[in-house]
């Protein structure tokens, strides 16, 4: 096996999300709307209507190591027709309050608040950048402060900054900015929630539309000593270089839609602003991520509007990554904002979540035990982080737990005789595909599922193992100590069991069995667990395995993970320990791995290795053995501990061991 191969084993023992206790919902939450929207319907200026969005953690899609704080930018905007200070019209059938577009909520509304920064921070945002508007408009001076009360209560967990904006009437007013500021200083700086760096609170300034402003005025008149942020106008535009600034932000730049419109270059864009951010130390960077653009609604639109693809998220994923080529865990970006929230006119929330154009179906193939998915629609797979298998019994229906994940890009099939569930008993399967951060995500439809054959499931929580030392059951010199305990802590269902190996003898071993059945005359065998382990190099190595005695003879499916003497996996076939090709390295410290093993009684009598599944991912064995002779028919299951040269104590934990067969 060459260096290459044996460091992708390696890495497949590893996996790609942490492993928890068993997890459960229902159809309903995986299903239903998920965001802080409500009841906002989808618009054809490229707002998704809402629904369920993936929750993963907005920092996944970065570098790395990365530190950076990510805030979303917040209009504090909208109103519903009724509310105090709302002004609605109607125009060619469009509503409009205060000059906005309806999204079914009230920004000034504490609940309404809460219930964004809920969602906010259930995605990863670490905060909230507001535009303000002055005193004189009740609805998005009121919002802002509900933020910053809201910011407050979450605090150091959630960060809330002011933007200086032309919507507080100063274009061209050097004094009235110097007034904003100075509201700024009296009414938000104070708060532990403002965001700060090195103790100076932070103000983002946001060029456009504000004309000529004397910023060393500004800078002179202006109390708290604010960190000024001044926005990126263009593609060649430096922020970093303006008079008095303390940093720079980009922004979403689209093109007007006229006949020779294409794709903005927002990648080029973002680059450059990247590029002079690095070559303007000491000055605080803020990045960009956004979804698109298309101000089809926004009472200020231009004619025709301005656009932004977004090519079905990956204008979303794509202004992220840019991050991620020019920055890295030892050269750090130090914030990025999101833009925007929910500036819904402008058909740039994420809120609703960033439609991938894409929907799932899923069926059971001919051999009654392989679960298929296909993806249909324009978008891509790349926007997606994963495919989750749920389960529910039929004659519940809305149940759901979670039996399997496989990573998007890869297969789209599982073989559903590995997973725990009851043979005899219908179940309904779906297929969710899970988005990446704030990407919609889609289930399937209902699949019926019986799994027949048999199962005995949970072994490592049955009682009746057995175990044995001695030389004449598992080799070695003899003379091991060992034991078995139940184990709530380190366990994925609530209760894993810990077997250990001890002794003074080096070489000596320790043999577990139980036996799960008597007379099974069914074939084909999956066995199927979790292993997990805190000192993954002590051990000489561990074998996994059970024998079917049938009608006197006696096939033995046993599979030794041989980490010190060949350094490779091997399986019992005719009398001894036959070498696979693949490469068994330690397992990976405190960790849960997932192992699945297949094996077949053939039609001639004879033992028939398949393959092993690690983690998701199987290799093939293709080994063929012939049984010895047997007794009375049973069905064992099996696992030794084998010490090494110092016969140093380990714990191995085994749970959800399950063996089905068919």
């Amino acid at each position: 096996m060459t260096p290459r191969n044996i460091l992708m084993v390696s890495a497949l023992l590893v996996l790609p999300w942490p492993a928890h206790a068993q997890t459960t919902t229902t159809l309903s939450a995986e299903t239903s709307d998920n965001t802080s929207v409500g009841t906002f319907p989808q618009h054809d200026n490229g707002n998704v209507a809402a629904g369920n969005v993936s929750k993963l953690d907005t920092r996944s899609l970065l570098y790395p190591g990365a530190t950076i704080r990510i805030y979303a930018h917040v209009m504090p905007w909208f109103c519903t027709p009724g509310s105090a200070n709302c002004n609605c019209s109607t125009t060619n059938g469009l509503t409009r309050c205060n000059s906005h577009i309806l999204t079914g909520y009230n920004s000034n509304d504490a609940a309404q608040v809460k219930k964004q920064v809920d969602d906010m921070i259930s995605r990863g945002i670490q905060g909230v950048i507001i535009p303000w508007y002055g005193t004189t408009k009740p609805v998005q001076s009121g919002a802002t402060l509900k933020f910053l009360q809201e910011a407050q209560s979450r605090s150091p967990l959630f960060e809330f900054a002011a933007m200086e904006t032309t919507g507080s009437g100063c274009a061209g007013n050097t004094q009235c900015v110097i007034h904003d500021l100075t509201y700024f200083a009296n009414n938000f700086f104070g708060s532990p929630a403002y965001m700060r760096r090195n103790g100076r609170p932070m103000v983002f300034v946001f060029l456009s539309g504000l004309g000529t402003i004397d910023w060393n005025r500004v800078r002179a008149s202006a109390p708290g000593d604010p960190l000024l942020i001044f926005e990126s106008q263009a593609l060649n535009d430096n922020p970093f270089t303006r008079a008095q600034s303390d940093g720079g932000f980009a922004w979403v730049h689209p093109a007007q839609q006229t006949s020779t419109w294409t794709q903005p270059d927002f990648q080029g864009y973002l680059d450059n602003f990247y590029g002079f951010a690095q070559r303007s130390p000491g000055e605080i960077p803020v990045g960009a991520g956004f979804k698109g653009f298309y101000d089809l609604y926004a009472s200020w639109g231009f004619h025709p509007p301005r656009y932004m693809d977004q090519v079905c998220g990956q204008t979303w994923l794509q202004s992220i990554a840019t991050i991620n080529s020019n920055w890295s865990s030892s050269d750090q970006l130090d914030s990025l904002q999101l833009v925007t929230w929910n500036d819904y006119d402008e058909g740039t929330e994420v809120e609703s979540g960033v439609d991938n154009c894409l929907a799932i179906s899923a069926a059971l193939g001919a051999d009654g035990k392989t679960l298929s998915w296909s993806l249909s629609g324009s978008g891509q797979e790349s926007t997606l982080d994963r495919y989750r298998i749920w389960s529910t019994p039929a004659s519940d229906g809305q149940n759901l737990t979670l039996q399997a994940q496989v990573t998007a890009g890869g297969v789209h099939s599982y073989d559903l005789s590995t997973l725990p569930l009851t043979p005899g008993t219908q179940y309904s399967l779906y297929v969710e595909a899970l988005g990446k951060p704030s990407i919609t995500n889609h289930m399937s439809g209902a699949v019926s599922y019986t799994p027949t054959g048999l199962r005995a499931a949970n072994v490592d929580d049955a009682t009746g193992w057995q175990s044995c030392t001695d030389i004449a059951c598992c080799g070695g010199r003899g003379g091991a100590t060992t034991s078995l305990t139940a184990d709530a802590a380190t366990s994925r269902d609530g209760s894993a069991a810990r077997f250990d190996l001890g002794g003074t003898t080096i070489y000596s071993n320790a043999l577990w069995s139980n036996q799960v059945g008597g007379t099974w005359s069914t074939a084909h065998f999956a066995l199927d667990f979790w292993a997990y382990v805190t000192a993954p190099t002590v051990a000489q190595a561990y074998e996994f395995g059970f024998t079917q005695v049938l009608g006197g003879q006696k096939y033995h499916f046993n599979h030794q993970c041989d980490f010190k003497d060949s350094g490779v996996w091997r399986v019992q076939a005719n009398g001894g320990w036959t070498a696979t090709s693949h490469t068994c390295v330690p397992f990976t410290a405190n960790s849960w791995n997932h192992f699945t093993f297949h094996a077949e009684r053939t039609a001639d009598g004879r033992v028939h290795y398949q393959d092993m599944v690690i983690n998701n991912v199987t290799y093939p064995f293709d080994v063929y053995s012939t049984p010895s002779t047997g007794s009375t028919d049973s069905v064992t299951v099996s696992l030794q501990l084998d010490g090494d040269s110092h016969q140093d104590p380990y714990s191995l934990w085994i749970d959800q061991l399950t063996l089905t067969s068919w």
